[in-house]
């Protein structure tokens, strides 16, 4: 399949005003959102409404013998809808689509090519005069690549390629429309990190516009870019850990116009969500029309943990690691007879410790071995967010040891497996490059995506493999553990059930 297009290069800088002002994301009068929801141990999209004050009934989108994933959602100005979402089984992953109005459905498109690699990520939006556009991270193999297609005369066009032909992977994708052009972000993997992309298509020949260090918007920290809209110009929303910001790009040459702002939810859209049963919600996507009748669509992902879990368990990067008074005469001992931080553990809430109320496997495993392991887990962390961190870990902590746990965010936002794989293996070699021995772990069983974890599992295998460093298969400790005894949701452990991942870290620096 020829997926090459030729375009031209243009490089910018960006300067942007830190720190952040602070905006509300004000809720409209009627909107609608997409998400994901486990059925009968597979994973549906559903949409619903929000009108006159009070939600309306969820829709089922899918009803397939598959994973779906990562949803998108467009909205015309005459009401209808556009859905698209990965779609997942034993051939492989593809976008699939559906438009709906007034109650009634399209028949089910199939927009990528059928083939046993993943087609991951859709991003949806709709031209003026009503022509749905499509991008998506497509696999070859062997990495992503940015696809592009258009549906017309009732039927999605053979994708094309917009990024440059490379082994490494181009993921993120999201797209916006104007009345001339159509422009499309990304982020790329360049030169040992993700950086940000922009191309716009013009006469049908895509252009790239812009491209940077993704680390220039916001200094040390890595950005997922989800959400692209047209307001006068252009506004791109992005995630760095858990919070969301806004920045704005001058329509007339892409460069930055300041200032930088956090979008904070307002009470009532909380208010709002609050009131729904989102304890299984995964993936949540907003959509509406403002105004000026232009689509506004915004990937709220990352917030939903904070929307429907505010319970009352301590955070984990507030426990102090010494939990007795053993653990403090132990650690004083420790101080005289070698560095603090000779094992580090990293990765994302699975290491942080996230419904734990003791600080999660890494205080754990501490006890266990009579020395300190050193908690650098992040809560909702993503494996290219990790890739970019490592690296200031291990320059600050200069660790003996590395214990690399990462993963199931990527799978919870739909990215392929052997994007998540290669940004583990580049763990490792930032690992060795600071002579920090790894030793990279399976990701745990979970009630949410118990096939896609079985078929990542097997990608870091070979990460492992391929790699020659230790492997810790955290799968055999936690298999067939009831969920009400050893998990605290339907992703992550208790501190019981985190008892057995710092028994499987153990085993495996014991050896």
């Amino acid at each position: 399949m020829n997926r090459y297009f030729v375009f031209l290069l243009f490089i910018f800088l960006i300067d942007i005003s830190l720190p952040a002002d602070e905006i509300f994301l004000k809720p409209p009068e009627s909107f609608w959102i997409a998400y994901t929801y486990p059925v009968a141990e597979q994973m549906e999209v559903y949409i619903q409404e929000f009108r006159d004050g009070e939600w309306g009934v969820a829709i089922q989108v899918t009803e397939s013998l598959s994973y779906n994933l990562s949803p998108a959602l467009t909205l015309m100005p005459d009401g209808t809808l556009w859905v698209a979402w990965s779609s997942s089984d034993k051939e492989g992953t593809s976008i699939h689509a559906r438009r709906y109005k007034d109650g009634l459905w399209s028949k089910e498109y199939i927009v990528s090519s059928d083939d046993e690699f993943d087609d991951t990520q859709p991003s949806l939006d709709i031209s003026p005069e009503g022509t749905p556009f499509i991008v998506w991270a497509g696999s070859d193999g062997h990495d992503d690549e940015i696809l592009f297609s258009t549906f017309r005369n009732g039927t999605w066009a053979k994708e094309v390629q917009v990024n440059f032909p490379n082994t490494v992977p181009d993921i993120d994708p999201c797209i916006c429309t104007t009345n001339e052009d159509i422009f499309i972000l990304w982020s790329s993997f360049n030169e040992g990190r993700y950086r940000l992309t922009a191309v716009e298509k013009k006469l049908n020949l895509f252009t790239r516009v812009k491209e940077t260090d993704i680390n220039e918007i916001l200094p040390n920290e890595i950005k997922n870019i989800f959400s692209l809209v047209f307001q006068d110009g252009f506004e791109f929303y992005f995630f760095s850990g858990k919070s969301l910001y806004k920045n704005s790009l001058r329509k007339a040459d892409l460069t930055s116009a300041p200032p930088l702002q956090k979008v904070l939810l307002d009470p009532g859209f909380e208010d709002k969500f609050r009131k729904m049963e989102t304890l299984l919600m995964q993936n949540l996507i907003l959509c509406y029309l403002s105004e000026e009748r232009k689509n506004i669509t915004i990937n709220l992902s990352p917030l939903l943990d904070d929307i429907k879990k505010k319970r009352a368990i301590p955070d984990a990067s507030l426990v102090n690691i010494l939990t007795s008074k053993d653990m403090e005469l132990l650690i004083k001992k420790e101080n005289k007879q070698e560095p603090l931080s000779s094992i580090v553990a990293f990765g994302d809430g699975l290491t942080r410790g996230y419904g734990s109320a003791s600080g999660g496997y890494p205080t754990l495993l501490s006890q266990f071995l009579a020395r300190i392991v050193l908690n650098k887990g992040e809560t909702g962390e993503m494996t290219t967010t990790g890739l970019q961190r490592i690296k200031s870990v291990l320059e600050k902590e200069r660790p003996e040891k590395i214990l690399i746990l990462e993963g199931m965010n990527d799978l919870n936002y739909g990215r392929s497996l052997k994007t998540i794989a290669f940004n583990l293996e580049e763990m490792i070699v930032q690992s060795l490059s600071f002579g920090a021995s790894p030793y990279l772990a399976t990701l745990v069983d979970n009630q949410l995506y118990p096939e896609r974890t079985r078929l990542m599992n097997d990608e870091i295998k070979k990460v492992s493999k391929k790699t020659g460093f230790p492997l810790t298969d955290l799968t055999i400790f936690l298999k067939g553990k009831e969920m009400s005894s050893y998990y605290f949701d339907p992703l992550y452990p208790n501190d019981k059930g985190y008892e057995f991942l710092a028994y499987g870290f153990y085993l495996s620096l014991k050896k």
